[in-house]
């Protein structure tokens, strides 16, 4: 079964496909056939960060990321309460902005363009929540740092990150809720949902 428990039979609602029904799938695609029996095949590029086997991890410098982080509670988690940001050479720039391909001022303010001897990009995901509400979605302490403010840890990962814009998430903290919920199966919404109102509970 793929990670996102998805499984051949499933009848599906996309926005741009309509009602469709699952005749084969694996990790990285699936193949649908639409209400006039036409099979459409479509590609998931963001389900290559997930884990093929439970204890599959993705490298993280010197740490690995626990691969529930892309889970759909603590996808729930992160729209709700994370901010990306990125610091680029500035030769990068344009490779950076090509690839990003949103151009919101407000939210390219989360970018930093740097000069000098910086060898490469790094991406950085800031979460503002406890501990215990990370561990609650399956988010381990092993694969975040304490940030210096109070409730906010940190993920540096820069191929999560990507991972995470594949799935609407922008830079900054206003992220495309439509656009990421679209790609949360029907069968896992419950747990997204769960987990996007970890941090409102919280705060009331």
């Amino acid at each position: 079964m793929n990670v996102f428990g998805w499984k051949v039979g499933d009848q599906i609602s996309d926005a741009k496909l309509g009602s469709c029904l699952i005749i084969a799938i694996n990790d990285e695609m699936a193949k649908f056939k639409d209400a006039r029996g036409k099979e459409i095949d479509f590609r998931f590029p963001q389900l290559k960060v997930q884990a093929k086997k439970a204890s599959q991890t993705v490298r993280n410098g010197g740490r690995h990321i626990d691969t529930r982080v892309m889970q759909p509670a603590a996808l729930g988690l992160l729209a709700s309460s994370s901010c990306l940001y990125a610091e680029i050479h500035c030769d990068k720039q344009d490779a950076f902005l090509d690839r990003y391909g949103f151009s919101d001022e407000d939210n390219l303010r989360f970018l930093s363009v740097v000069t000098g001897n910086k060898w490469g990009n790094e991406h950085r995901i800031r979460i503002n929540a406890s501990m215990n509400v990370l561990e609650s979605v399956g988010i381990e302490r092993s694969v975040i740092k304490r940030s210096h403010l109070e409730d906010q840890v940190e993920i540096n990962n820069n191929r999560l990150w990507w991972k995470l814009v594949d799935l609407g998430f922008r830079l900054g903290s206003n992220h495309d809720l439509d656009a990421i919920r679209r790609n949360i199966p029907v069968g896992s919404m419950d747990e997204f949902e769960r987990g996007f109102g970890l941090t409102v509970e919280a705060a009331a």
